[in-house]
C-alpha cells in the first residue's frame, strides 16, 4: 500500500507533509489498544508504538511480533521511559529530567532499553519517548549517548538544546483536550488541527493515549477517513520521517534501523 494516504491524485514528493501517529503507554494488549492499532494499520496509517518496558507483558510482546510480521514497514516499536514512574519538580512531571544527574538518568534509560530488548526479543527502533513529555538537556545528551537518534515528546522545554546527532520529532496534535480527567476532542477538531499544522509545519505528529480513554469505533473510523481523505499527507513512522527530513549527508543519522544494545 502506498504511504501517500490521501485518496486523490498523488502530489509531488516535495509537496507532501510527513504524518506520524504515536501510540503511547503500550504494555498489555487491552481490547481498546488492539482496536486502535489494528484499525490504523489496516487503513494504511503507519504507526509508532511507544512501549513502557517494565509493563510489557508476554502477550503484549507476542502481539507486537505479529504486527511487525503482518504490517512490516508500517509499524515501529520504541521506548517510552522505563517504569513510567512520576517525579515532580514544581509543576513539571517526568520520569527522567530536571534535577536528576546524568548518571541517574542514564541508569534508568539504559535499564529500560535492556529490559525492552529482552522482552521483545529484538532491538527496538532508536526512538525515545519521555514519559509525561518531561526531559531536560541532560536527558537529550544521555539519550544520544545511549544510541538513540530520535527524541519524540510534545514540545521542547525552553532553553534546551539537542546534540547534533539527536533529531527532535515532536507530536503537535493531541486527540485529548485534557488529561485530568481525560477529555476527547471531536473528530472535526482533530482533522482541522491536522490540516492547520500541515500547512505551517514540516510534519504532523498525532499522539494517542488509549490507556487513558476508550475510543469508539465510530470516532476512530471517522478520524481515519478524515486523515486518508487528506491528499497532502504522507504516512510514515518516526524513523522514516527522520530519513525524509534529514536525507543522507544532511544530518547525522546512523543507527536508524535499531538501537545497538
Amino acid at each position: 500500500m502506498s504511504d501517500v494516504i490521501g485518496s486523490t491524485a498523488p502530489l509531488a514528493a516535495s509537496q507532501l507533509v510527513g504524518l506520524f501517529v504515536r501510540i503511547d503507554d503500550y504494555g498489555a494488549p487491552t481490547a481498546s489498544m488492539r482496536m486502535l492499532l489494528e484499525l490504523l494499520l489496516s487503513s494504511g496509517i503507519r504507526t509508532h508504538i511507544a512501549v513502557i518496558p517494565a509493563e510489557l507483558t508476554v502477550s503484549g510482546a507476542r502481539l507486537l511480533e505479529v504486527y511487525c510480521k503482518t504490517f512490516r514497514e508500517s509499524v515501529e516499536i520504541g521506548q517510552h521511559g522505563y517504569r513510567h514512574c512520576e517525579r515532580r519538580d514544581g509543576p513539571r512531571r517526568f520520569e527522567v529530567g530536571p534535577g536528576m544527574p546524568a548518571s541517574e538518568q542514564r541508569s534508568v534509560i539504559a535499564a529500560g532499553l535492556l529490559e525492552l530488548t529482552d522482552r521483545l526479543g529484538f532491538a527496538p527502533s532508536p526512538v525515545f519517548v519521555p514519559p509525561f513529555n518531561g526531559f531536560d538537556e541532560t536527558t537529550a545528551t544521555v539519550v544520544s549517548e545511549l544510541g538513540f537518534r530520535i527524541l519524540s515528546a510534545e514540545e521542547r522545554p525552553s532553553r534546551v538544546s539537542f546534540p547534533n546527532e539527536l533529531i527532535e520529532l515532536s507530536c503537535n496534535v493531541d486527540v485529548l483536550s485534557g488529561y485530568y480527567p481525560p477529555q476527547l476532542k471531536g473528530v472535526d477538531q482533530v482533522v482541522r488541527e491536522v490540516a492547520a499544522t500541515s500547512a505551517t509545519s514540516g510534519h504532523v505528529g498525532i499522539v494517542f493515549h488509549p490507556s487513558l480513554i476508550v475510543h469508539s469505533v465510530e470516532w476512530l473510523d471517522t478520524l481515519v477517513r478524515g486523515l486518508t481523505d487528506n491528499a497532502t499527507l504522507r504516512s510514515l513512522t518516526l524513523c522514516q520521517l527522520a530519513e525524509m527530513l534529514y536525507p543522507s549527508g544532511k544530518s547525522p543519522r546512523d543507527g536508524l534501523n535499531g538501537v545497538v544494545v
